[in-house]
C-alpha cells in the first residue's frame, strides 16, 4: 500500500512556506520519523485486512513559544502544527512595551543592580557616598592636615623665636634705660621707650639750637678704676676720674670689662643750664714709644645715658667705630643741674677688655 512505502523524497511534504531557518531541523525530524517504522509521526498501526487503517486524530495546533530562539530543534508534530497554524491565521507580532512605558530615572533603569557609569550624576548613590563613614573621614583627611600643619607651623616659629630672644639677651651687655629722651649724634632728641618696648611717659621737649660756653667740671668719682700700669717707654699710667676733664686726650679714665652700668659723677661749682653734653668715648692715645693705638686696642662706648639733678635723662648712642676718636656732641633740650652722671650702657670690644673715657664735654646754654 502507499502507506507502507516511504516517500523517495524526503523533502516532498515540507511545507512550502516554513522559514529557511526551521528548514533542516525540520527534514532531520521527519527522516527519523521514518525511519523508526509504522506508528512513528502519526503512521497508523496495522490492521485486519479488508479494514482501513484508522487515522490517528491529529495533534493540536500549537504556536511556537514566544521567547523561542530560531535556532532550538522542535518536533515533527510541532512544526506541523506551527505550519498549519500559520496557514489557518495570520501570525501575531509580538507585543513588548515601547520604551517609553518603562520607568527611567536619569538614564538608569529603577533596578537595585543597575550600573553606575562614572561622569554621570546619580542622586542615590551620591547620597549613599554621603553617608559612608570612609567616604566622610576622606573629606575631612584634607582640612585636618592643614590644621595640623598651621598648628606646626606657629609652635616652630614661636620656639624659634624664644631661642632667638634668649640668645640675644644674653649677648646684650647693655642694662634698661629709664624713660627720657634718647639723642643721637647729630644732637636730634627722641622720645625713649621702657623696658617692655611701650612709649615713653615722658614728651619730647625741644632740642637746644642756640650758643654754649663750655662749663668746668669741678670734680668726679666713678664706680669703677682699672690699676696703674706703665707705658712702652716704662712711665707710669694712672686711670683716675679726673682724667675725663683735664683736657688732655691721651689720658683716660679706664675701668676693666665691657664697663655695662659703670658711672662717672661730675661736679660743676654752680647750677647752669646744660644746653650740650659730650665725650670722646674711648682712649685716645697712641703710644709715643711703640706707636700702639690704644683707642683701637681698649673696648669703645655705643651707647651712654646723661642724667641731671632733676632727675632728667638723656640716652646718647653713637658707632663704636676704632677709627673715629674725635669728640662727639649732642644738643639736649635746656636743662639746669649742678650735678651731671654718665653712666655706660654698651660698648664695641676691643683687643683689650677694658672701657675708658678720655675727655667729657658740658655746653651751658648761653641766656
Amino acid at each position: 500500500m502507499s502507506g507502507d512505502n516511504p516517500p523517495s523524497d524526503s523533502q516532498s511534504d515540507l511545507p512550502s512556506d516554513l522559514p529557511p531557518e526551521y528548514a533542516e531541523a525540520y527534514r532531520r525530524g521527519y527522516e527519523r520519523a521514518l525511519r523508526e517504522g509504522p506508528g512513528a509521526a502519526g503512521a497508523a498501526p496495522p490492521t485486519a485486512a479488508g479494514q482501513p487503517a484508522e487515522r490517528r486524530p491529529e495533534p493540536p495546533v500549537q504556536q511556537a513559544p514566544e521567547s523561542a530562539e530560531p535556532t532550538q530543534a522542535w518536533s515533527v508534530e510541532q512544526y506541523h502544527g506551527l505550519h498549519r497554524a500559520s496557514a489557518s491565521e495570520p501570525t501575531r507580532a509580538v507585543e513588548r512595551p515601547a520604551p517609553d512605558d518603562l520607568p527611567v530615572y536619569a538614564g538608569y533603569v529603577e533596578r537595585d543592580d543597575r550600573p553606575f557609569l562614572p561622569g554621570t550624576d546619580d542622586p542615590s548613590r551620591d547620597a549613599d557616598r554621603q553617608d559612608d563613614p570612609d567616604e566622610r573621614r576622606r573629606k575631612l583627611l584634607p582640612p585636618l592636615l592643614l590644621v595640623g600643619l598651621a598648628l606646626l607651623l606657629v609652635v616652630t616659629a614661636y620656639g624659634l623665636g624664644r631661642v632667638f630672644s634668649s640668645g640675644v639677651g644674653e649677648a646684650d651687655a647693655t642694662v634698661e634705660e629709664p624713660d627720657g629722651v634718647t639723642l643721637s649724634e647729630d644732637g636730634a632728641a627722641t622720645p625713649s621707650q621702657s623696658a617692655e618696648g611701650g612709649p615713653a611717659k615722658k614728651p619730647a621737649p625741644s632740642t637746644y639750637r642756640g650758643p654754649v660756653d663750655a662749663v668746668a667740671v669741678g670734680s668726679a668719682t666713678a664706680s669703677c678704676q682699672s690699676d696703674d700700669s706703665v707705658d712702652s717707654a716704662g712711665r707710669a699710667v694712672t686711670y683716675e676720674p679726673a682724667k675725663v676733664y683735664d683736657g688732655d686726650l691721651s689720658t683716660a679714665w679706664r675701668c676693666d670689662g665691657s664697663g655695662a652700668g659703670e658711672q662717672v659723677s661730675l661736679a660743676l661749682p654752680e647750677e647752669v643750664t646744660v644746653g650740650e653734653v659730650g665725650l670722646v668715648p674711648g682712649y685716645a692715645k697712641t703710644d709715643p714709644a711703640s706707636g700702639v693705638d690704644r683707642y683701637a686696642e681698649n673696648n669703645r662706648l655705643t651707647k651712654v645715658r646723661w642724667t641731671f639733678a632733676d632727675g632728667t635723662s638723656f640716652v646718647q648712642t653713637m658707632s663704636g667705630s676704632a677709627t673715629d676718636r674725635d669728640m662727639r656732641r649732642v644738643r639736649i633740650p635746656r636743662t639746669t643741674s649742678d650735678q651731671v652722671t654718665l653712666e655706660i650702657l654698651g660698648s664695641e670690644r676691643g683687643a683689650r677688655n677694658t672701657v675708658a673715657i678720655s675727655e667729657v664735654w658740658i655746653g651751658a646754654a648761653r641766656a
